[in-house]
């Protein structure tokens, strides 16, 4: 008769064997388990009727073998005969009256969570969805990826919030009929609970779930970057070991969900996405996500009982905020069911935009082009013709009205001389149209004047320095705030192949970083500034003529075209040109600068008074066609702040002796 002989693959070899006892301290009921779960016919026939249902439904006590070798020497290669009658010599009778009444079953791993061995405790099935339009590219490619040979492991990069879940429904409901089947069995999608595998060791816990899957099964574990996430310093070697060996594995196919933003902690950490196949998601189509969020309306009203106006759902498809950590759709949909509830709460049918729990930026009520006008004009002094082209602009903005929704709102080049308010207008327009003045992300151009520069802007490539401080990137940074303006200051500086780099960003709104993170412009406004062509100019007297001034723009533009290549003008939307200041917009500045130090200085207890005169004075001073509103600054350093550092008193009024500004104490004090 021949005799069926068995491996115990987990304790193959003496050195591998000494390995894992000292990893899991295996005992002799862990060999029970193993033939009672292998070989139940002849676990039964050698220690009695049911012997190996009662094994198994035990957890393992305290019966580690002092010796190891006892266990190890002559049965490597055993048939199950003779490893049940070795087993019955090391604890015969313990298996004989292990109790009928099964305790609180336990995994095969002492660190696991317990697991019922004829009753799955890891694995769901997932529920099947139809494909969305913009996910099924992505699809295909998946399927594409099972049907390799070998499979290997695939990893599914988007945002959250952004539909993965979504992704692996449609991915399960297609897979039976596209999949070849395995065992006369057709393909099917199971999934591990994240929530479940952290009950415990997840690293173990990983490892059981593994053990039930079947044949033409395929693994999916979603939200994978949990995983890493854990107390302290958020590494476990056990656990990175095992999703790395089930990313290289060709016989267990697994399906992992990631966010965009650990896959690069992970491809950092333990090297799993160069041994996977990356699928990145893209972002749905403005189209899709009304659709979803729209059918996702009338299920929020009816468990509220309110009403949701178009309106309200729109406004709930604007780009995510800095506070936000989701993408859409779901930030959509979980701004609705916010609105929802609190306009149930608060007793009204209706649900009005401010229940949205939208930013301020986001939320404020469209300006009418007058009070932007009034506005940047009491930012910006004496420049009415810039106020004019950058107010149509924000209009255009605002309403969302464009013929290229995903080009950024505007890509704006102002020209003009120094200390003319080009800076401050960018400033200005932040403020107007995002609501604060903290929205401006700010390159200086001059420290780009290296070609190698380029990469600091879309980070350099693997092994380079910078490439592990992702957030000085300017991709980065655009990602987490996208609504902003973006200023580049004194673009001439730049290097040309930095100018190459914004030339995706003019035409088509978006830029990839060298991790593959893609970054979109399309709620953002460019503001580039420069000084071309200002030497160009007369030094003539100020006070522009009709024809001078005229006169003075083309020289402006004419020295863009030449310096800038065509490729870049032309994907700009306009030059705005910034005149000189005259000598009445400088005492506006002087007195608007004056009023502001008064105001700062209050808090510090100073009652100051400057009279018309002074600061007239401090005008004419400070006046200098060349420099601009920065020489006021200067006057107003050396000829009131200087002074004013020397004086004791805190009540001072500044009067002029002998042309001079001086302080004197205050005579109300």
């Amino acid at each position: 008769m021949m005799v069926t002989t068995c491996t115990l693959p987990v304790w193959r070899g003496r050195a591998a064997a000494q390995a894992r006892c000292r990893e899991e301290a295996p005992s002799a009921w862990h060999l029970a388990q193993w033939l009672a779960e292998h070989h139940g016919d002849v676990f039964d026939a050698t220690f009695g009727p049911h012997a190996a249902e009662r094994v198994l439904a035990r957890p393992a006590p305290s019966l580690v073998i002092p010796d190891i070798d006892l266990t190890l020497d002559g049965l490597a290669d055993g048939s199950p005969t003779d490893l049940c009658a070795h087993l019955d010599i090391l604890i015969g009778p313990v298996i004989r009256h292990c109790p009928a009444q099964p305790a609180t079953p336990v995994g095969r791993f002492p660190n696991a969570a317990p697991v019922n061995r004829y009753e799955r405790q890891w694995l769901r099935p997932l529920e099947h969805a139809m494909p969305l339009d913009s996910q099924a590219a992505y699809i295909r490619e998946a399927v594409a990826r099972l049907r390799m040979s070998p499979v290997g492991g695939v990893m599914v990069v988007a945002p959250g919030g952004s539909g993965r879940t979504t992704f692996l429904k449609c991915l399960a409901g297609v897979a039976p009929m596209t999949l070849p089947p395995v065992g006369g069995l057709a393909r099917v999608l199971v999934g591990i609970a994240v929530d479940d595998l952290l009950n415990g060791d997840p690293g173990h816990n990983l490892r059981a779930g593994i053990e039930e899957l079947e044949p033409h099964e395929i693994l999916v574990l979603d939200d994978a970057e949990q995983l890493l996430d854990l107390p302290g310093d958020g590494q476990n070697p056990f656990l990175q070991m095992q999703l790395l060996r089930l990313i290289r594995s060709a016989k267990v196919p697994a399906v992992l969900c990631v966010d965009e933003r650990r896959a690069t902690s992970l491809q950092r950490s333990c090297d799993m996405i160069g041994h996977s196949h990356r699928i990145v998601l893209g972002t749905p189509s403005i189209e899709e996500l009304e659709r979803i969020v729209s059918a996702a309306v009338p299920k929020i009203c009816a468990r509220h009982t309110v009403v949701i106006p178009p309106e309200t759902v729109s406004r709930a498809l604007i780009t995510p905020g800095d506070a936000d950590d989701t993408s859409q759709p779901k930030l959509a949909i979980e701004r609705l069911e916010l609105g929802a509830a609190r306009a149930a709460t608060s007793g009204r049918r209706t649900v009005e935009l401010s229940d949205l729990g939208l930013p301020t930026q986001q939320q404020d009520k469209l300006k009418t082009g007058a009070e932007i006008t009034a506005r940047l004009t009491g930012e910006v002094l004496g420049q009415p013709g810039a106020v004019t082209r950058v107010t149509r602009h924000i209009l255009l903005a605002q309403a969302g009205l464009s013929v290229r929704p995903e080009r950024p709102h505007a890509a704006l080049l102002f020209v003009g001389p120094t200390g003319v308010g080009k800076t401050a207008m960018a400033h200005a327009l932040s403020t107007v149209l995002y609501g604060s003045d903290e929205s401006v992300i700010r390159l200086d151009m001059s420290e780009y004047s290296d070609q190698w520069a380029a990469a600091r802007l879309t980070g350099p490539q693997p092994g380079y320095v910078g490439y592990d401080q992702p957030e000085a990137w300017l991709t980065t940074k655009v990602r987490n705030q996208p609504r902003s303006v973006i200023l580049l200051d004194e673009i001439e500086k730049a290097h040309p192949t930095v100018w190459n780099v914004f030339l995706q960003v003019f035409d088509a709104g978006r830029l990839t970083d060298s991790r593959g993170n893609v970054a979109l412009f399309n709620e953002a406004m460019i503001v580039m500034t420069s000084n071309l062509g200002v030497s160009d100019l007369g030094r003539g007297p100020v006070g522009f003529a009709d024809d001078t001034a005229t006169a003075s723009q083309e020289i402006l533009l004419a020295a863009v075209e030449k310096t800038m290549p065509p490729e870049l003008v032309n994907r700009l939307d306009e030059v705005v040109v910034f005149e000189e200041l005259t000598e009445g917009v400088i005492f506006d500045i002087a007195r608007k600068e004056i009023n502001r130090i008064i105001d700062r200085l209050s808090s510090r207890g100073y009652q100051l008074v400057v009279p018309h005169d002074v600061v007239e004075a401090v005008a004419k001073a400070g006046y200098d066609h060349r420099f601009g509103a920065r020489h006021v600054h200067r006057a107003i350093e050396r000829l009131l702040l200087a002074p004013l550092a020397e004086c004791t008193e805190r009540k001072l009024l500044a009067h002029l002796s002998d042309g001079t500004p001086t302080w004197r104490g205050h005579p109300a004090s």
